[in-house]
C-alpha cells in the first residue's frame, strides 16, 4: 500500500511539474533564437515582410498562399511590418520576441483597402497612408 501512495505522489509531482513549465514561455527574458512567424496572404498582391522592397532584403509574402519567415537572434521585442512592393507600410505590430514565436498573421484585402489581423494581438504601431 506504501509503494502505491508513493507511486501516485511521485506520479502527482511529475505532472504538476509538466504543467508548470508548459505554463511559462521557454525563455522569460524575451529572448529568441529563430522564431517563425506565418503569413496568410489572402490578396492578389506580392508583399515583403521586415523591410520595404522585396528586393532589399526583405521576405516575400506570395499572394494567395503561406509564408514562413524568421526572427533572427531577436532580443526583448520585434517589430513585424508588413510592405507593398511600392514600399508602403500596412501593418505593423510590436510584441516580445517569444510571443511572436509560431504567431501568424492574416492579410486580406477589402474595396481596395488592406485588413491585416495577427494571432498575438501585438501592439500595433502606425501604417503609411494609403
Amino acid at each position: 500500500m506504501a509503494t502505491l501512495a508513493v507511486t501516485l505522489v511521485a506520479g502527482c509531482l511529475a505532472l504538476l511539474l509538466l504543467l508548470l513549465v508548459r505554463a511559462f514561455p521557454e525563455d522569460q527574458s524575451g529572448m529568441c533564437d529563430g522564431c517563425t512567424v506565418t503569413f496568410h496572404n489572402e490578396t492578389d498582391e506580392l508583399l515583403c515582410a521586415f523591410y520595404s522592397g522585396c528586393e532589399k532584403g526583405g521576405a516575400q509574402i506570395k499572394p494567395h498562399g503561406k509564408s514562413e519567415w524568421l526572427l533572427d537572434s531577436c532580443r526583448g521585442g520585434a517589430e513585424v511590418a508588413i510592405y507593398t512592393p511600392a514600399g508602403r507600410k500596412i501593418y505593423s505590430g510590436v510584441a516580445g520576441c517569444y510571443e511572436w514565436d509560431d504567431a501568424f498573421v492574416l492579410i486580406n484585402e477589402r474595396a481596395g483597402e488592406f485588413i491585416v489581423a495577427d494571432s498575438i494581438n501585438a501592439q500595433s504601431k502606425s501604417a503609411s497612408p494609403p
